[in-house]
């Protein structure tokens, strides 16, 4: 995650990735992070690192903090509640380009996200 970030959410975090949402300090928009190590093509190591990013508008940042006040531990990625584990189950949408390095020049498409009947859900931009 770029240091100029602070972790609003883990929604995952093991030996083998991590998965979080994080808000920029100076523009209030917001990033989701997605990173595998994936070893099973022995043939390329270069491929074993994989990360996918996506951007959200600093209206939807704001209001998806605001979502997360009900959830009693947003940096714990084994949280059990409902926020955590709805937003665990999905990939924000849609799908960026999957990079090999966290500073490779790819587009970061952007994301938003919904409630449904409070239980937030990613979703792609109208």
């Amino acid at each position: 995650m770029d240091p100029r970030t602070t972790p609003l959410i883990v929604l995952g975090r093991d030996a083998a990735g991590h998965y979080l949402v994080g808000a920029c300090a100076s523009c209030g928009g917001g990033v989701i992070e997605k990173y595998s190590f994936d070893d099973w093509d022995t043939g390329a190591p270069e491929t074993y690192d994989m990360y996918w990013w996506w951007r959200m508008d600093a209206a939807d940042t704001a209001a998806f903090r605001e979502m997360l006040r009900p959830c009693p531990a947003p940096l714990d990625p084994d949280c059990a509640c409902p926020i955590h584990e709805s937003l665990r189950a999905e990939t924000p949408r849609p799908l960026p380009p999957a990079t090999n390095s966290s500073a490779a020049p790819a587009e970061v498409p952007r994301t938003r996200w919904k409630l449904t009947d409070g239980i937030p859900h990613w979703t792609e931009p109208a």
